[in-house]
């Protein structure tokens, strides 16, 4: 009785999308009018251009935010500026450099296939991801009259019927509605301007001209690389942010779980504006990245692997940490506006960390004051970020 029923349920799939019958999967993806779905485990993605696979000579790609999912044990993120995609799992970080053409792991090992720039973000091939890297995720093709569905899964998930039969509604409604509107996204080349990024040229914005006379007009620091980090937020980082921008810099901003619930708008201009957002750490460290991940995903959508602490790390933390494919960028303590700091960029030879309070942060003179002596002393302000710091561990 219950396959019965079963049969009665697909008969009126089969009619409601107006003849869904499947074929076997093969490696060309069919006709250029093709309209792609995809799906982790048992959710369906929102049919867009900006995610929606594309096939690139007979093979399928999806875009790297495929990979941000929690169902799947990934977190993924591009940077557009380096042209650098990231996917990575708790013991492993898969690198795609867009710029160079060139695949490989936090283990130095390298791969043969390659990311493609599509819609103005990267697009991995996911049937060597999954088969060569991350083979706990099983990947699935299924081709249908109407539409061809890519799906990749992991641990328990409905089988492709009972997930066809559960989404057949919505598949029907964003079909209709993608029909009216969109079009399958065709492959481009990266753009031709941006430059394969070195530790030169990577988020390191043209230095200032000095401002005013004297010696300190005279005297030339771009050779030094200054980065600016703050650790936390709190109610005046907006002004912070507003100096910043009024200056041209751009800085890294680390912050907690409660934080990134707190002020989530913040987090989302931090990113929006250039800036890098990373996840701040206290005394558990392994729990405090789970929780401020799962905040950072729902404020803002997105996944950073780049982390901070206030304090000392032992060696076994930092194993863990680096041993779940994120990077630890620091384990000091904010430092005050004094003296101090602007004796560290006098003597500083190639570069300077700055690291202050973003929580708690001194009065905007005393930001100000600080920004106007590195530009007054043409210091080159670069940006603490995830392809920077994972070239340094290397």
């Amino acid at each position: 009785m219950r396959e019965r029923s079963r049969l009665i349920i697909f008969i009126a799939i089969a009619s409601l999308l107006a003849g869904l019958i499947a074929f076997p999967a093969a490696a060309d993806a069919g006709a250029d009018n093709v309209v792609y779905f995809t799906a982790v485990n048992n959710r369906l993605l929102e049919l867009k251009a900006e995610t929606m696979p594309v096939k690139i000579k007979s093979q399928i790609y999806v875009p790297c935010s495929v990979f941000n999912a929690s169902e799947l044990g990934t977190r993924a993120q591009y940077f557009p500026d380096s042209q650098l995609a990231i996917v990575a799992n708790e013991t492993i970080r898969l690198y795609f450099n867009l710029s160079t053409g060139e695949t490989y792991d936090n283990n130095g090992k390298y791969y043969k296939f390659t990311a493609a720039y599509v819609n103005n973000t990267a697009y991995l091939p996911v049937y060597y991801v999954v088969k060569e890297v991350f083979t706990d995720i099983e990947y699935t093709y299924n081709r249908y009259e109407e539409f061809h569905l890519v799906r990749l899964t992991r641990g328990d998930a409905l089988s492709v019927e009972d997930f066809i039969e559960a989404a057949v509604m919505l598949i029907k409604t964003q079909l209709a509605q993608y029909n009216k509107s969109a079009a399958t996204p065709e492959p481009t080349a990266p753009p031709a301007e941006t430059a394969a990024p070195t530790a030169e040229n990577t988020y390191a914005p043209s230095p200032s001209k000095p401002s005013g006379g004297g010696a300190a007009a005279e005297q030339d620091r771009s050779v030094v690389s200054v980065y600016l980090a703050f650790l936390g937020l709190g109610e005046r980082t907006g002004d912070v942010l507003d100096r910043l921008d009024r200056h041209g810099y751009k800085a890294c901003f680390f912050a907690s779980a409660g934080q990134l619930k707190a002020y989530p708008d913040l987090a989302r201009r931090i990113l929006g504006t250039g800036h890098t957002l990373g996840i701040l750490l206290g005394e558990d460290p392994e729990r405090d990245y789970a929780e401020a991940s799962e905040a950072l995903l729902s404020a803002a959508r997105t996944a950073v692997f780049l982390t901070a602490a206030d304090r000392e790390l032992s060696d076994g933390e930092l194993e863990k940490l680096k041993g779940k494919g994120l990077i630890v960028w620091s384990a000091q303590p904010a430092e005050g506006y004094s003296s101090y700091i602007y004796a560290r960029l006098e003597k500083a030879k190639r570069r300077c960390d700055i690291i202050l309070n973003g929580e708690e942060p001194p009065g905007g003179a005393a930001v100000e004051k600080l920004l106007d002596t590195l530009a007054e002393y043409n210091y080159t302000v670069g940006r603490i970020n995830e392809p920077t710091e994972t070239r340094l561990e290397q």
